[in-house]
């Protein structure tokens, strides 16, 4: 399987201040597969999203 996965780039602006170019990468990431009672088997996606910066963004928080 594929993992689905679609990216879009954003630019980020504050009103009086910095400025930069992510993306955003959303799609799905992986997949749980369950068995029941009966031995039949259901898969279950797993979504999710990220926000890409890069390690110098002006909107990237560090913490320690």
């Amino acid at each position: 399987m594929t993992s689905g996965l679609a990216s879009v780039p954003i630019d980020l602006k504050q009103p009086f201040g910095s400025e930069d170019i992510a993306a955003v990468v959303a799609g799905m990431l992986d997949l749980t597969l369950h068995t029941d009672e009966n031995k039949e088997v259901s898969v279950q996606p797993f979504r999710g999203w990220s926000l890409l910066l890069t390690s110098d963004s002006p909107f990237r928080e560090y913490r320690e």
